[in-house]
């Protein structure tokens, strides 16, 4: 069997800078490939990156969260996804990856959005789970993860604290000074706001002390901050305000977080 299809079967996913270092001549590699298309051996997820046909799964597609993993050299699975690597969320339809360059691209029925971050901060590398294989993975830790979906909005503020609950379930802490060091090194002011009320609306369950809040409360700026619903709305929404953080978050969302305080 060629060294292509051997040397892969079993990760099941490879790209064609890999594959070039097992056959060493650039177009020979690509000649090799495309024989191992021709016979139904590998399929081409797009360019540059393919897969293996099992032996005993001919319907068989790769997980996207491995294929995500392949996009970038330099690529770290970020907001809802690196939930989804943490196991404190099922994975989505939309995988989200950081990188040094931004993109957007559509693979099946899976959208695949490329964050462009100037400092890739607060990545782990762990093992992630397929059902055909444990690979190698790079992913961002709780802290950055919160500080990511606030930033890039990829999740209601009700979704995002209830995905920190469960995640406290599974023994994943926070570690507010790590948040803080974060935040120095990306600037920006809102999230100082946003953060500050995430920590605050989840610290009994982790444990984050009046001190830790008061460390994001010196950092708040003289502004007030909306937590802006994505999409175009028809009417603009009821904003309610968190005097404390300066924060206007959209009515719903607040009563779907304090359901007591609207009773």
């Amino acid at each position: 069997m060629n060294r292509i299809y051997n040397t892969f079967y079993h990760e099941r996913l490879f790209t064609l800078r890999e594959a070039n270092k097992i056959i060493k001549n650039y177009q020979v590699c690509k000649n090799t490939i495309s024989r191992l298309q021709k016979k139904g051996l590998i399929k081409r997820v797009r360019s540059g990156l393919y897969y293996i046909i099992p032996i005993d799964d001919p319907q068989f597609y790769p997980d996207p969260i491995h294929v995500a993993t392949k996009l970038r050299e330099n690529g770290v699975m970020s907001c809802n996804s690196s939930f989804t690597v943490l196991k404190c969320l099922a994975r989505e339809k939309t995988i989200y990856l950081s990188a040094t360059h931004s993109a957007k691209m559509r693979v099946k029925d899976i959208t695949f959005r490329l964050l462009k971050q100037k400092h890739l901060l607060g990545t782990l590398e762990t093992t992630y789970s397929t059902t055909y294989a444990t690979i190698p993975i790079k992913v961002s830790d709780l802290e950055k993860t919160i500080i990511d979906c606030l930033w890039n909005r990829t999740m209601q503020i009700e979704q995002l604290i209830t995905v920190l609950k469960y995640a406290k379930t599974i023994n994943h802490t926070i570690n507010p000074s790590r948040m803080l060091s974060y935040l120095e090194k990306i600037k920006k002011p809102i999230l100082y706001h946003k953060t500050g009320f995430v920590l605050d609306t989840v610290k009994e369950y982790f444990g984050i002390s009046e001190d830790d809040l008061e460390a994001f409360h010196k950092k708040l700026s003289s502004k007030k901050f909306y937590f802006k619903e994505k999409g175009l709305r028809l009417t603009r929404p009821r904003y309610m305000y968190i005097k404390r953080w300066k924060v206007m978050i959209p009515e719903q969302r607040y009563i779907a977080l304090f359901p007591k305080a609207t009773e």
